[in-house]
């Protein structure tokens, strides 16, 4: 096999180059155009491997000189960099950068893709930007508190049980409704959020959920093997939604206590699914995220957690 490396001035700048392989049975012909050079390489077969990183090079430079992921030279857009060093949550961060308060290597920017490295000097509001110590907290969220950092009716909301604590820059992990009680975790370690919140990791959440009335054996298989739930919003396609266990553990003449264990995220699933075959909930409380339990937590105390 013969190789023809041909460099001839047809183009004026660097940029213009371009590499065109052609193949026939016997012979490559690759001709590479540069300005003002006309250079003809003949190679043999062995040095096959130098003209597949030289393809490499001028085809795929994106993936030929990627930077390792934990390299800190890797750039990321500010406002995730921000989030990384669990100043704020992502969406407070992009907040922040879109008002004008981040500075970025001693210059405003406002655009929360702004390329920044790991290791950047950050200010919001004129605070450094630190790499904070992680922290982890388990947190029994009363009935009728709102999941959200700030609430523009005015409602208390989980944040408020936090800011006594000078707890600086800790985000809830997803949410409960307001209705809702129990296990919610808070943290400043984006990547555990992310962990907890991934549908990939089919993470286990369990409730304790009270229903007016007496399910039947069948209705509680009904919740196991998927119900098709109409859409909360009109026009929008049905969900098929499904428990991953559900049993009674406790029972009186009027109303029942059910266990039930979730392995999805979606939106109001237990009460959608119960209100589907006729029972009205009365309380729902999460147990359990995982291996973290709520335990003997009072309503509105938070619990330190090591090394969840």
């Amino acid at each position: 096999m013969v190789l023809t490396l041909r460099v001839t001035p047809a183009v004026r700048s660097y940029n213009q180059a371009s590499l065109v392989v052609r193949h026939s049975p016997c012979v490559v012909l690759t001709t590479f155009v540069f300005a003002h050079l006309s250079v003809q390489l003949w190679l043999v077969h062995a040095s096959m491997p130098l003209l597949h990183s030289i393809c490499k090079l001028f085809t795929s430079p994106k993936q030929f000189l990627e930077v390792p992921l934990n390299s800190p030279n890797k750039h990321y857009g500010v406002a995730r960099v921000i989030s990384k060093r669990g100043f704020s949550s992502r969406s407070a961060a992009e907040k922040a950068v879109r008002e004008g308060r981040v500075m970025l290597n001693d210059r405003v920017v406002t655009d929360p893709e702004t390329p920044a490295m790991l290791n950047a000097k950050i200010y919001v509001d004129g605070i450094p930007v630190l790499t904070n110590e992680f922290a982890y907290y388990a947190f029994n969220k009363p009935r009728g508190i709102v999941t959200t950092a700030s609430d523009e009716k005015g409602r208390k909301t989980v944040m408020d049980f936090i800011a006594p604590l000078n707890l600086t820059h800790l985000s809830p992990v997803g949410r409960l409704d307001m209705a809702s009680e129990g296990l919610l975790l808070f943290t400043n370690d984006t990547a555990f959020a992310n962990r907890i919140l991934s549908p990939e990791g089919h993470l286990e959440k369990e409730y304790h959920v009270q229903v007016e009335g007496i399910p039947e054996e069948s209705e509680i298989q009904k919740m196991e093997e998927g119900i098709v739930v109409p859409p909360r919003v009109f026009g929008d396609k049905p969900e098929m939604m499904k428990a991953k266990s559900a049993e009674i553990f406790r029972r009186n003449e009027k109303t029942a206590w059910l266990r039930i264990v979730l392995q999805e995220g979606k939106n109001r699933e237990i009460r959608r699914i119960l209100e589907n075959l006729g029972y009205e909930v009365r309380r729902l409380v999460r147990v359990r995220i995982g291996n973290l339990e709520l335990g003997n937590l009072k309503p509105g105390e938070l619990r330190k957690l090591e090394n969840p």
